[in-house]
């Protein structure tokens, strides 16, 4: 009879006077036979996540001509090329609501209804309901350790009195919002220290010093391939938070050009990322979240790329102003794909059963205009990625028929196990999903 491990199995102890509890991955001796369901029937989780970015792309340099399988690589979506069998590009659906620029796109997109004002002036715009990833947590995420998690890249804390609408990826409901975490030494702290404690606390002890008696005690119980899986994992623990002792923040500030000292408003955008996914893909293949929102950086918290060496002046900004084909706009459009592409091939490359941690997502990357310098609410950039489990066909361009974007969340939706009727309100209502993406 074939041995088994509880799949909530925790590794604890102490550290430096620190409680510490390290999930664990999903490891053969969880599964059943063929790696397809854990060993008590239960089926592998699917996730949802959401991944947004702010003021859109240059549609001629994003979208594929062709539809369908052939698609081709474009200019700004060249950074997803090693990826290209794992995704479906998106065109041809709109936000059908009128409104504020940028306003009516980012409420649609979260909520699938438009944005209300809180009366605070003209710009000062909030959610009408619950944001989408909150609304499939309810579902998704219960009985996981967070029903939710919120992460971030960039945010500097000022967003110009354009409403609390702009100012999260998601809502509780109106007036409250979820803030994205954007310090990854507090996202490290959640996940596996038990207490509220400072990285700098812990001296020369790591979080891995507390459960080595656990990982002694389980070592023994399981096959070489089990033991190889769990070496990975704790070393890409170990790693993190050798790259968080780095700095007391867990980023360091850039060079800004031409003063020769950091920016400590400006933090390393790349480096924030990079943090942020290993910390996302651990918390993904131990199963401690099923539903994350991942906001890379928006249209109001706005950031100077400065390593992109031609950027000084705000992504938004520059999407108005800068003249002809716009160089700088289209670089910092390519590197945000960049960073997407980052989290989509660790997931790829993360086993969990007879697949990837990937092929268990069902994710949604979009911003909230089409191209920034015209507001356009026609052909909304999205990008799905993950197959759901089974139940999403990917490596496809496809394009919708003028159709609310709110189509896309109610296929996710049906794809990860959700007998919702419709989604959205008004001219964004949608009850039907897009049968190509389905299997």
């Amino acid at each position: 009879m074939k041995s088994t491990l509880g799949r909530r199995t925790l590794l604890r102890g102490l550290a430096g006077g620190i409680s510490a509890a390290i999930a664990l991955p999903t490891l053969d001796i969880m599964l059943n036979g063929n790696g397809t369901a854990y060993a008590n029937g239960a089926a592998l989780p699917v996730r949802l996540g959401i991944w947004y970015w702010g003021s859109g792309v240059h549609r001629g340099r994003f979208f594929p001509r062709q539809v369908g399988p052939d698609w081709e690589i474009t200019p700004e979506l060249a950074p997803l090329a090693d990826v290209r069998d794992h995704i479906n590009v998106l065109s041809g659906y709109d936000i059908k609501s009128d409104g504020i620029v940028h306003h009516v796109g980012t409420a649609v997109m979260k909520t699938g209804q438009n944005y209300i004002h809180l009366g605070g002036g003209t710009f000062d715009t909030d959610v009408a309901a619950p944001s989408f990833d909150v609304r499939v947590a309810e579902s998704l995420g219960a009985g996981s350790r967070f029903p939710r998690l919120d992460l971030g890249v960039f945010s500097d804390g000022v967003f110009k009195g354009e409403g609390l609408n702009t100012r999260a990826l998601s809502h509780e409901g109106p007036s409250r919002p979820n803030y994205a975490e954007t310090n990854p030494t507090a996202v490290f702290e959640r996940l596996f220290a038990e207490q509220s404690v400072g990285i700098h606390q812990l001296g020369r002890k790591s979080v891995l010093d507390a459960v080595a008696g656990d990982v002694e005690a389980l070592m023994p119980k399981l096959g070489a391939s089990d033991q190889m899986r769990v070496e990975q994992h704790l070393d890409a623990i170990r790693a993190i938070e050798r790259r968080l002792g780095d700095s007391a923040h867990g980023c360091e500030a850039p060079m800004h050009p031409g003063v020769g000292a950091p920016d400590p408003t400006r933090p390393d955008m790349v480096l924030n990322n990079e943090l942020m996914v290993d910390l996302l893909a651990v918390a993904l293949s131990c199963d401690l979240t099923r539903v994350f929102t991942f906001r890379h950086h928006g249209w109001t918290d706005d950031p100077v790329f400065w390593h992109l060496g031609g950027a000084r002046d705000t992504h938004h900004n520059l999407t108005h102003n800068e003249a002809g084909d716009q160089p700088t706009v289209r670089s910092i459009n390519e590197f945000t794909m960049g960073e997407l592409a980052k989290l989509l091939q660790r997931l790829a490359s993360t086993p969990e059963g007879d697949g990837t941690l990937l092929d268990n997502c069902a994710m949604m990357a979009y911003s909230e205009v089409s191209e920034g310098r015209d507001h356009g609410r026609e052909d909304i950039p999205i990008i799905l990625a993950g197959r759901a489990g089974g139940a999403l066909r990917t490596g496809l361009h496809h394009r919708g028929n003028r159709e609310s974007a709110t189509k896309v969340h109610l296929t996710l939706v049906r794809a990860l196990g959700l007998d919702w009727a419709s989604f959205g309100r008004n001219e964004n209502e949608v009850n039907s999903t897009i049968s190509e993406l389905e299997v």
